[in-house]
């Protein structure tokens, strides 16, 4: 089952994000696309406009998430 979360990153960027098992694919809204694994390649979000956190918005809930956190956990 996958799971479809809308996230702001602080500084302008926004994605949508699927989540799944094994893979977090990012649709960039400006034309870009990716699927990045768990383990590397999603650490390369720290380098967007230095953003620490995250908006997520999950079932109409809105939190504040680490990224470096989140990252370092992959």
């Amino acid at each position: 089952m996958s799971i479809r979360i809308r996230i702001h990153v602080i500084g302008g960027e926004n994605f949508v994000v699927k989540a799944s098992a094994s893979m977090i694919f990012f649709e960039l809204y400006y034309n870009i696309q990716a699927a990045l694994s768990l383990t590397n390649d999603l650490k390369i979000l720290t380098n967007l406009k230095n953003a620490t956190y995250l908006n997520f918005n999950l079932d109409g809930e809105k939190s504040l998430f680490d990224l470096k956190s989140w990252t370092a956990a992959a």
